[in-house]
């Protein structure tokens, strides 16, 4: 099974996390989401089985590390002002990350 971490949640995800959920069985994917408000998290994932939500702290270099090494692919829905502290940390776990291009 493929783990994807997904960091942010907004509006701008939501068709990203419907896409990715909706294939995730058939793609063997594991979606694994953050945001600041767990509720949202929830209520995007709605209970399917291959969607979950986990702590995530941007501020510690350790949760960082832990969080992206364990993923196969790291989605950053972050500000764009945070996109180079992740990028950095993939680039050292030897992970792949998508960005948005704004």
């Amino acid at each position: 099974m493929r783990k994807i971490i997904l960091l942010g949640a907004g509006k701008s995800a939501n068709i990203l996390i419907d896409y990715i959920l909706d294939h995730a069985a058939t793609e063997n994917w594991e979606l694994h989401i953050t945001d600041l408000d767990k509720e949202t998290v929830l209520g995007k994932i709605k209970d399917r089985p291959h969607g979950h939500y986990f702590e995530f702290d941007l501020n510690s270099d350790q949760s960082r590390k832990e969080s992206i090494e364990k993923a196969d692919l790291v989605i950053s829905m972050l500000p764009a002002m945070f996109h180079p502290i992740i990028a950095n940390d993939c680039i050292r776990l030897k992970k792949h990350l998508i960005t948005p291009s704004y």
